[in-house]
């Protein structure tokens, strides 16, 4: 069945849900979300085995869940959200609003692929056991020499010394040990298990140093985690690893280091950093714990501009970029930007730039400039 919508609203969807959607037809299973991440194929084919005709089969394999929707005889959807055992609480309540979720979620799925408002299913549930899969760890006598590594990466991080953790992070841990094994084993999601544990523990160090602020510091912790579980691909662990750990070492530096900004310093890093959210006076002060007054003036006197004109200038600069190295479309930029209507945005341009968004694209724009549907992604 031809889907009505295009392959980014699966992939928003999957995204918003937590969840990875697969179509079923012709006897051949395709992703629709794109993103696997978890590697759930080979758990969404087991399913269609398990799946109960004309009904929503709701299938729990060691808490591991999916969701298989009828749509007309062999044609079905798959849907596997992210959830395992370590985030469930097994009681009467937690079942009752997983199913309910699970069904609305089901009729949302429904409803995109084929247009049509779904159907009043039965939901038949079923458990099957699957075997865990187990993987030797070889002790050996260097154990102790490797923990003690360890400790020296995240010695590093608190005092945030960038050349005691550059010369830790060249030596083997038990990070990468561990790694290794799992690599050698072709078990992706231990390894990003094992790296989401490291990245907690690079910054547990730094918010326990004190010398970054609380919420960027766990801001940094969540982009960093997202980035990671959305990799399709990954390079050998160990360089990973260090990749990884690098971009949280260095981003953990220079949030420490906008800590001891001016206060107008503080609020240009801020709009620079918020470029695509709506931002008032009142918005930035109140991010910074100042007055609205004593911000304006503040920057006014650093700067010699207002606040109103760095906004401006940040995110025309922003549209300028995404006009010649993309081929969004202009509303939508004026969208991603948080203007509040496109006119406004294409007004606002045109009075800086002396030429219309579409007509500065044209006279600018790249030749190899990426894909609509590609760029829109990476953009939202």
């Amino acid at each position: 069945m031809k889907t009505t919508l295009q392959p980014l609203t699966y992939e928003l969807l999957g995204n918003i849900a937590s969840a990875d959607i697969y179509a079923f037809t012709q006897n051949k299973l395709t992703l629709l979300s794109h993103n696997d991440a978890y590697a759930t194929k080979g758990w969404a084919t087991e399913s269609l085995k398990l799946a109960t005709p004309k009904s929503l089969t709701l299938i729990d394999s060691n808490h591991v869940y999916s969701i298989v929707i009828p749509i007309h005889n062999q044609e079905k959807l798959i849907i596997v959200p992210h959830v395992d055992s370590t985030n469930i609480p097994i009681d009467y309540q937690f079942i009752n609003r997983f199913v309910n979720d699970v069904y609305s979620l089901s009729q949302l799925v429904y409803l995109i692929y084929t247009g049509h408002k779904a159907p009043k299913w039965r939901i038949q549930t079923k458990s099957t056991h699957r075997p865990v899969k187990q993987y030797r760890v070889v002790t050996h006598p260097g154990l102790k020499v490797l923990y003690d590594n360890e400790l020296a990466v995240f010695s590093a991080m608190r005092s945030l010394d960038a050349e005691g953790f550059d010369n830790a992070l060249n030596q083997p841990t038990l990070t990468t040990y561990m790694g290794a094994i799992f690599e050698q084993n072709g078990y992706l999601r231990g390894e990003k298990d094992l790296m989401i544990r490291f990245i907690g523990l690079l910054i547990h160090h730094v918010i326990e140093s004190k010398q970054v602020p609380l919420d960027a510091t766990l801001k940094l912790q969540d982009d960093l985690i997202g980035t990671l579980e959305f990799k399709k691909t990954s390079p050998p662990f160990a360089l990973w690893m260090k990749q990884l750990a690098l971009d949280c070492f260095d981003r953990a530096l220079k949030l420490k280091q906008s800590a001891t900004l001016s206060l107008a310093e503080k609020c240009r890093f801020t709009i620079k950093n918020h470029i695509n959210q709506k931002m008032t006076i009142a918005s930035l002060a109140s991010e910074l714990n100042c007055s609205p007054s004593s911000l304006s003036h503040s920057f006014k006197t650093t700067f010699g501009i207002t606040i109103n004109v760095e906004i401006n200038h940040q995110k025309l600069k922003a549209a300028k970029f995404l006009l010649t190295n993309t081929s969004i479309n202009v509303s939508e930029i004026a969208y991603i930007l948080a203007f509040s209507q496109p006119s406004y945005f294409m007004r606002r341009f045109k009075i800086s730039m002396g030429l219309t968004p579409s007509a500065y694209r044209q006279k600018h724009q790249h030749k190899n400039h990426t894909p609509l549907a590609k760029t829109t992604n990476k953009c939202l």
